[in-house]
């Protein structure tokens, strides 16, 4: 089967983080195509473990396609010869890929997380001081909204509060699932039909999907010899392998974030 993939909207961060660099490298003149080209694939370069091979398939179309789109937006200007423009970010178009780089929504992979947090903490004072300057000067209700995005420790926390509410999340329903198999074993062992298993767990221990195939609706489609496993050992299996394990992952998560927060802000100012 043939799966379209957006590269762009997967990999959206390395292309913001790319335009804000080439920018902060050449504010004066501007910067080319292909200096974007260029710190995208060092930033996917960076990130190999998890970005192996996108590089090769990001063509330089999509990435004029993307400064296009800046400059319709008005989020970057174009300067400098049509055939071969120059481009610079606008200062309401730095604040806009500010934002979009430092929005990391709930379910992103965690390598991006890493990323933002990184660039926000190594580029962020670089960052400021081009909106400090005389000709990209912002508001100064900018300039904070700016400072407050640029936050790395807020972004830790943030982070640290949402993937928290995951686990809690997975405990919960770990404890169903596991009450579900508990109470299925036990009408079981009594002597209880399926179908009278199915309807207990269904009133106890409803599934996240109830509202839209009930329990029982969706056990109809289960083979009448899987049935009862599904109730007891399947349950057992989906809480220990899959939700059991994930918590322990998100766990070791939050411990190195919180590591993270704990380390100082050593080091001195670098430029892109």
């Amino acid at each position: 089967m043939y799966i379209m993939v957006d590269l762009f909207s997967i990999y959206r961060v390395y292309f913001v983080a790319a335009a804000l660099g080439a920018h902060s490298n050449a504010p004066e003149n501007g910067f080319r195509q292909k200096d974007v080209r260029f710190l995208l694939g060092l930033f996917l370069n960076w990130m190999d473990a998890t970005t192996k091979g996108v590089d090769e398939t990001i063509h330089n179309t999509q990435i004029s396609r993307y400064l296009e789109g800046l400059v319709k937006s008005g989020h970057a200007s174009r300067v400098g010869k049509q055939r071969a423009p120059s481009y610079q970010l606008t200062r309401t178009g730095l604040l806009e890929l500010v934002s979009q780089l430092t929005h990391v929504p709930v379910g992103s992979p965690i390598e991006q997380f890493f990323f933002v947090y990184f660039f926000a903490r190594t580029y962020g004072e670089r960052l400021k001081e081009l909106v400090a300057q005389k000709e990209n000067r912002l508001p100064r209700s900018f300039q904070v909204e700016l400072e407050a995005l640029l936050d790395h420790r807020e972004l830790l926390e943030q982070q640290i509060r949402a993937t928290q509410l995951e686990i809690k999340k997975l405990e919960s329903r770990i404890q169903d699932t596991k009450g579900a198999h508990a109470l299925a074993m036990k009408l079981s062992a009594q002597g209880a039909k399926v179908d009278e298993l199915i309807a207990a767990v269904e009133s106890r221990y409803p599934y996240d999907l109830n509202s839209q195939k009930p329990m029982s609706e969706l056990f109809r489609e289960v083979p009448p010899p899987l049935r009862q496993w599904e109730l007891t050992v399947g349950n057992l299996h989906r809480a220990d392998f899959l939700w059991s394990s994930m918590k322990e992952y998100l766990q070791d998560y939050v411990k190195t974030l919180q590591r993270l927060a704990k380390s100082g802000d050593e080091g001195g100012r670098l430029t892109l």
